[in-house]
């Protein structure tokens, strides 16, 4: 199908940069301190077991980690507030991390008439920095999404965003070591909504935006690509191109992008066409054509329901997708694997009989090898089930990898390091409570490591997110509930291998 352009032509910002809220990527903190409230962390430390650092003092909340410790063993630690805006409720917050330990979150934030986009950012010379808004529109945004370079200099955000005449907008902002002050439209000049953007940025801040519009009935699937330049005066949109099947009152939704290296990348979405069938499609970007390919499906090809689709890359130039399909009696995980020189291949079940929604993730390292994560009840509880997927010889048996004894648990988020070490996290409810819990995989012996507790607060804890960096080091956050205040707060908490 070949592309259509909605407009052409340069498309550049007139904003300033400011220096809040700078944004990194994700992992970690430096070697001998752990972060807690107090001023900058002291020297000579070693940590011992449990991760707290040695006589010296801990690194203080934005302030900068100690030197001269080390860690003794894998540990969590201490759980720090990174919002503190007293406002209004903090929820769904989003990460996204790079190779040299920095990361950024985005979430929503409300301020008593309407949601807000707000962000952080980890640096690991100075730890996390101020929180603070990114966008200052009157309307109501929804659905922030973040991504960072892989050296953790350049971070972009997107949301949806409605304006003063009802109509959702697609926002971006940039950071390249501060966020500009303001917020931009990407698109929407055509009168339709614009909503559910999904963004990925490369080395050197190039990247690439995806998003869904609608008019009446019909949603269709659209991206943009971006080229920095020495200034915003001189970056470029290089203009919206519609990348769906073009399908006449097409119903696109869950639309998904992964990237890899070199500026590839893959849009995936689940489509329902005139006739009610539904189905995945997915559509890739032609580094040497500097185009989308025309979509393909790669779903069951069944018209029952399917949802909760997940996608995952890595720089081998492979990508996993999975999701989740009911088959009118079951909840089953479904997966397929796209190979750059053969293209996708069969769909493959991996999980016949998850008992509840299953709401799969799935990470990949760069070897092609993948580890997908799920709810499964097994008849009296709800567990988190792992199975991973090894390049050279295909799956390897499911298993648990929650505590069995701490209550139902939901929520999984999985992500992998180069080496192919990965950490699940999840919510798990005890006899009070839900807390956030998490565990760690070992490439190098082929185990899973004992499942911990990530934080300790005695109020409700959801949505947990999770990024590990080049060294295995990990960063979760999550909103909690503060019972003083009535709202949800965003924490993070970080985790180091043994050193």
């Amino acid at each position: 199908m070949p592309s259509i352009s909605k407009r052409s032509g340069r498309f550049s910002y007139s904003v300033v940069a400011w220096t809040s809220a700078v944004l990194g990527l994700l992992v970690m903190f430096a070697t001998g301190g752990c972060e807690s409230n107090g001023g900058t962390g002291g020297t000579g430390g070693t940590a011992g077991t449990g991760g707290r650092a040695g006589t010296g003092g801990t690194a203080g909340t934005g302030g900068t980690a100690g030197t001269g410790g080390t860690t003794a063993a894998n540990v969590w630690h201490e759980a720090v507030l990174i919002e503190q805006d007293d406002i209004g409720d903090a929820k769904e917050p989003r990460l996204a991390g790079s190779q040299s330990g920095n990361a950024v979150v985005a979430w929503l934030q409300n301020d008593g008439e309407r949601h807000n986009v707000w962000a952080n950012s980890y640096d690991t010379g100075t730890g996390w920095q101020t929180a603070a808004p990114i966008e200052h529109e009157d309307g109501e945004a929804e659905a922030p999404q973040v991504a960072m370079s892989p050296d953790g200099r350049d971070a972009m955000a997107v949301w949806g965003q409605l304006d003063d005449g009802a109509l959702w907008n697609v926002w971006v902002n940039h950071y390249d070591g501060n966020w500009r002050s303001e917020g931009s439209i990407l698109d929407n000049d055509n009168g339709w909504h614009a909503r559910a953007p999904q963004v990925v940025v490369y080395q050197g801040g190039a990247a690439k935006v995806v998003w869904l519009e609608q008019f009446r009935l019909e949603r269709t699937v659209w991206a943009e690509r971006y080229t920095p330049d020495i200034d915003p005066v001189h970056e470029r949109w290089w203009g919206p191109e519609r990348i769906d099947t073009g399908t006449t009152f097409a119903d696109a939704s869950e639309l998904v992008l992964a990237g890899y290296q070199g500026g590839g990348a893959m849009a995936a979405w689940r489509e329902v066409d005139e006739l009610g069938h539904a189905n995945y499609w997915a559509c890739r970007y032609d580094t040497v054509g500097l185009d989308w390919d025309p979509p393909v499906s790669f779903g069951n090809d069944d018209p029952l329901i399917i949802q909760d689709l997940r996608l995952a890359a890595y720089e081998g130039l492979d990508v996993m997708a999975v999701w989740h399909h009911t088959d009118g009696a079951d909840d089953n995980v479904w997966t397929n694997r796209y190979d750059m020189e053969w293209g996708w291949g069969d769909a493959e079940l991996i999980e016949p009989e998850s008992g509840v929604p299953p709401t799969p993730e799935v990470a990949m390292d760069p070897a092609g090898n993948a580890i997908v994560v799920w709810s499964h009840w097994d008849g009296s509880s709800q567990n988190i089930m792992a199975r991973r997927y090894d390049s050279t010889v295909g799956w390897q048996t499911a298993q648990a990898i929650d505590d069995d004894d701490a209550g139902s648990a939901a929520n999984p988020h999985v992500a992998m390091d180069p080496a192919g070490n990965a950490m699940a996290v999840w919510r798990q409810r005890d006899s009070f409570r839900y807390n956030i819990w998490s565990r760690h995989y070992d490439a190098a012996s082929g185990q899973w490591g004992e499942a911990e507790l990530v934080e300790s607060r005695d109020t409700d804890a959801s949505a947990p997110r999770v990024t590990v960096d080049a060294a295995g080091n990990a960063i979760v956050v999550w909103h909690q509930w503060d019972d003083a205040l009535e709202h949800n707060d965003i924490w993070a908490n970080h985790w180091a291998p043994p050193r």
